[in-house]
């Protein structure tokens, strides 16, 4: 259940930025689940964050695809 929340928001995550959320917004996401507490959201929002600030749109773009599939099949 924790790996799928995680899972689920950073596959979230990865689809907010591709359709134009700024890494900023994300941050204050982030932010505002520390605030409630909500620790396996948080996860899946940071390993999304610390992916994407190291790759292009189109690496993300791929990551989401990827995951997206391999997840639907689970």
């Amino acid at each position: 259940m924790i790996e799928e929340t995680i899972q689920e928001f950073y596959i979230a995550s990865l689809e907010d930025v591709i359709d134009g959320m700024e890494i900023k917004e994300l941050e204050w996401v982030l932010k505002d689940f520390e605030n409630e507490e909500m620790y396996e959201e948080c996860a899946g929002i940071k390993k999304a964050l610390d992916f994407i600030k190291k790759k292009t749109i189109k690496e993300i773009k791929k990551e989401y695809k990827e995951t997206k599939t391999k997840d639907d099949e689970e």
